[in-house]
């Protein structure tokens, strides 16, 4: 209250003062502007004399021109003389004059011209006359341009006349009003310095009792806050602004274990340990760039204004027991603003630490299960997809040769083996997938791609399915559709699973898929997506079938699963995908009326994913090249292929479909194996699991691409791993994925059949795969040699560069990744293209290691002899494109 009313007086005091000054303020601005227009009265003035005095300075040039030329007396021509120097003196002075208006500067400019073209058509007329006489002089005279440009002069010095003549009117009426208004503010003012002057005296005679009032209410005030502070739950400890304690409530008395008039008035805090205050002042220095030694700025650095600075801190009580304390510090301040002292308030934490520390040892305890179930999915992708690849590859192979003995019954039951593995294969595919993306180790592969050719790939794909249920698949898609940024594995994987749920759930109805692009939320300027829609005219779904629709494992009803078969991953999967891809699926459904899926996308998604990069490892020495087989064709200007799998029925697998096109195959179980195959041997391509033991198929890249000889041999990746953008970012030539695709494998080696003699090296250990990816390329008419690990393949390059390399990556001896990384150390082999066929789930560090070395990574789930055809005919075609390019 006492500094309320002395802060009253004070501005009672200031207002008197303002008032006197904003009184002479006003006189003063008054007085101002009564000279300043008083100044400009006399500029128009002058400026109106100077326009007289230029017109008859003008005038006078006419005047003796015309009495030269009448009389041809000289003497005439006196005015002349004296005006044709006058007037631009004159116009000069009225330039300054005006040059405050902008306006008028225009027309003095004018002025000038025609003052200076008037001057100009006098003196030719006398210089006329005294060359040619009063005839030459009658002339110029008579076509009238002086009469004209005097006309001209004259109007603009008369509109200058009228403006200025304004001007004087207007600042004379100015210089009444200020003094009229000088007369009034002072009145005013004199009225408000009065009432000023009462008001403080009123303020100053209530000072004296509010001051008593006031020293009452601070004693009562005073004793309520002690009473807060001791019935406080937290310890308070306040000290000023030199760290002298001068509050110390009960609650710190209580868990300290000192009494307060022990503590208050001593700069000392036993209750902290010096060594933590010493660490937090290191802190500090690191920090600032300077030492800080002053113990209090420990607790009080980090307050700025009114916000708290809170921290965490070891009290120790008397006895030396540890609490530890969540400590919140503010600064104290007096009425002034000024900085009195500081406020800590401590509350333990003892309770919070304990169920932080139960809380990170169970998230441990979770990591590591994720961490163990990783490792067994990883595990099982790999033991699980090898099998299948060999069962789907040779039911494929028979169901053909049944078909050419004309044993149809055979064949029918033949394709039901290779459906239902790969039913089996798409099942493992969606736990794999899911368990991916809940560890957060799915990763996006983004490439821009054109919206109606995607989807017109997917319907060629999909539409038999949607078909078998007499069901009519329709398509919109508008051509201006354009381009999406995405990943396109996923984008097709979630299509083909919309539309096989929808096919799935109709029955002798449409389906339809459309595709859209909007203005993200409608709005012009916004970011593009692209909306996928699938709508059927099925079953439909209620709104509690809708509710789990997206679970894992879940279906609409029970009795789903037995009627219409799969796991319930499907959905769940393609909405992860989509949320990764930054978008969603919405559907809507009535039971009876079909249900509608949309799958909404940027156009342009971001990458969100980690970008690998890395080198490969080293390899070890070469293998015998006993453990290499050749198999020759008819067809042997095809050339040799060297499969490179440590798995056999992936090795004999590709040795049929490769003989049976033509091709010579060489399978070879491990890396070295299959570089050294590849140096004896010279395939036109090879072969190469990713996943073999040892050295596995990006270690054999390196390998290949390190040898001068190799470096140009095209090399097919095959993997279990539908990996393809990562395949050809890492060098490879082509990248398949198992079960091999038959075509696509004789369709990529093809383009090697005139190139490096034809020759495909697959390194491979199993001899399965490596013989019915072999016979596939010779059917291809490719030259086949295979290796069964990675040192033989290298014995077989250093025999003969193949045009390709297919590479396993688990392999005994030397697997697929210590023959893809010797590969790439020689020179001549470091441009002989790599695909790896893998079934290994591919880690970071496996991705690593082949960066740069292979062409294309395959995986062999799924892998059919036309998809390995097509994938060994690409990479030969890039490489033949490269080769023409230089």
């Amino acid at each position: 209250m006492k500094r309320a009313n002395e802060k009253r007086v004070t501005i009672a005091f200031w207002l008197v003062l303002t008032a006197l000054a904003i009184a002479r303020l006003v006189f003063y601005s008054v007085t101002t502007g009564y000279i300043d227009n008083s100044r400009r009265v006399e500029q128009a003035r002058q400026v109106l004399q100077e326009l007289n005095a230029t017109l008859s300075g003008l005038q006078d040039v006419e005047t003796g021109q015309r009495g030269y030329v009448i009389t041809g007396d000289e003497r005439y021509l006196e005015p002349y003389r004296v005006a044709i120097d006058l007037v631009p003196q004159r116009l000069a002075t009225l330039r300054a004059l005006v040059a405050d208006d902008p306006e008028q500067l225009l027309r003095h400019a004018e002025a000038d011209r025609l003052a200076n073209a008037k001057m100009a058509e006098v003196t030719e007329v006398i210089t006329r006359y005294r060359d040619g006489g009063f005839s030459a002089a009658q002339a110029r005279v008579r076509d009238g341009t002086g009469r004209r440009l005097m006309d001209q002069f004259r109007a603009v010095i008369t509109q200058m006349d009228a403006a200025e003549n304004t001007r004087l009117n207007n600042f004379a009426t100015a210089t009444a009003t200020d003094h009229r208004r000088g007369v009034l503010m002072f009145g005013m003012f004199t009225v408000l310095d009065f009432a000023v002057v009462t008001i403080a005296f009123l303020i100053i005679h209530r000072f004296a009792a509010a001051r008593d009032r006031a020293e009452e209410e601070l004693r009562r005030t005073s004793a309520f806050q002690k009473l807060i502070l001791d019935g406080a739950g937290n310890a308070i400890i306040t000290g000023d602004e030199k760290g002298v304690i001068n509050i110390f409530n009960r609650t710190a008395e209580r868990w300290l274990g000192w009494r307060a008039e022990e503590v208050i008035g001593k700069p000392d805090w036993p209750w902290i340990d010096p060594k933590e205050i010493q660490q937090r002042l290191e802190e500090l220095s690191r920090e600032r760039g300077e030492p800080v030694t002053d113990p209090l700025l420990a607790f009080t650095a980090k307050i700025r204004g009114d916000r708290e600075d809170v921290k965490e801190w070891n009290f120790f009580t008397r006895s030396g027991e540890r609490i530890p304390m969540r400590v919140s510090v503010t600064e104290l301040r007096d009425a002034d603003g000024k900085v009195t002292g500081y406020c800590g308030i401590a509350a333990d934490i003892s309770e919070q630490r304990r169920v932080q520390q139960a809380m990170q040892d169970a998230k441990d305890a979770a990591e590591q299960a994720n961490r163990a179930k990783s490792l067994f999915l990883a595990n099982m992708s790999h033991e699980l997809r090898t099998p299948l690849n060999a069962i789907i590859g040779y039911s494929e192979m028979l169901a053909e040769d049944a078909k050419a003995d004309g044993q149809a019954q055979l064949v029918d039951d033949l394709k039901k083996i290779t459906q239902a593995g790969k039913h089996l294969l798409s099942l493992i595919n969606d736990i794999l997938d899911l368990s991916k993306v809940e560890a957060g180790k799915m990763r996006l592969h983004l490439e821009s791609f054109s919206v109606p050719l995607m989807i017109e790939d997917v319907v060629s794909t999909i539409g038999p399915m949607v078909r078998q249920n007499s069901n009519a698949l329709k398509v919109d898609v508008p051509e201006d559709v354009g381009s999406i940024t995405a990943d396109l594995t996923k984008l097709r994987q979630v299509l083909f699973n919309l539309l096989s749920n929808a096919s799935k759930f109709t029955s002798g109805g449409e389906v339809t898929l459309s595709a859209r692009r909007f203005e993200h939320g409608g709005q012009r300027g916004g970011a593009e997506e692209i909306h996928f829609i699938v709508r059927d005219t099925g079953i439909g779904m209620n709104s509690t079938q809708l509710d789990g629709l997206f679970q894992a494992f879940s279906q609409a009803e029970p009795s789903t699963a037995s009627r219409y078969g799969g796991t319930g991953l499907g959905l769940a999967i393609s909405r992860q995908f989509c949320r990764m891809m930054g978008g969603d699926i919405e559907v809507r459904s009535e039971v009876g009326h079909g249900a509608t899926f949309t799958v909404r996308l940027p156009a342009h998604v971001e990458d969100r994913s980690a970008e690998v990069n890395a080198g490969a490892r080293n390899l070890g020495p070469g293998a015998s090249e006993d453990k290499s087989r050749i198999v020759s064709a008819a067809a042997s200007t095809a050339g040799v292929v060297l499969v490179i799998d440590d798995d056999p029925a992936a090795r004999e697998l590709l040795r049929r479909y490769l003989e049976a096109d033509g091709f010579r195959v060489v399978t070879t179980t491990s890396g070295a194996e299959g570089l050294a195959l590849a140096r004896t041997i010279d395939p036109v391509a090879i072969t190469l699991d990713v996943m073999m033991p040892e050295t596995d198929g990006w270690a054999i890249l390196s390998g290949l691409k390190a040898d001068e000889a190799l470096r140009d041999i095209p090399v097919i990746m095959l993997s279990i791993v539908d990996d393809k953008s990562m395949g050809f970012a890492l060098g490879a030539a082509a990248f398949m994925t198992k079960p091999i695709d038959r075509v696509e494998l004789l369709r990529v080696l093809n383009k090697y059949r005139d190139s490096h003699a034809k020759t495909i090296l697959i390194v491979e250990d199993d001899s399965a795969s490596a013989d019915l990816i072999g016979r596939t390329l010779v059917e291809d008419g490719w030259d086949v040699r295979l290796a069964e690990n990675g040192r033989v393949a290298l014995e077989l390059l250093a025999q003969r560069e193949p045009a390709l390399i297919l590479l396993d990556l688990m392999m005994p001896l030397m697997d697929g990744f210590e023959f893809a990384a010797e590969l790439r150390r020689h020179a001549p082999w470091r441009e002989i293209p790599v695909i790896v066929l893998t079934s290994k789930e591919l880690t970071d560090e496996d991705r690593r290691r082949l960066n740069g070395d292979v062409q294309k990574i395959v995986q062999k789930d799924g892998m059919s002899r036309e998809q390995i055809l097509r994938e060994v005919h690409t990479v030969i075609d890039q490489k033949l494109e490269a080769e023409a390019g230089k």
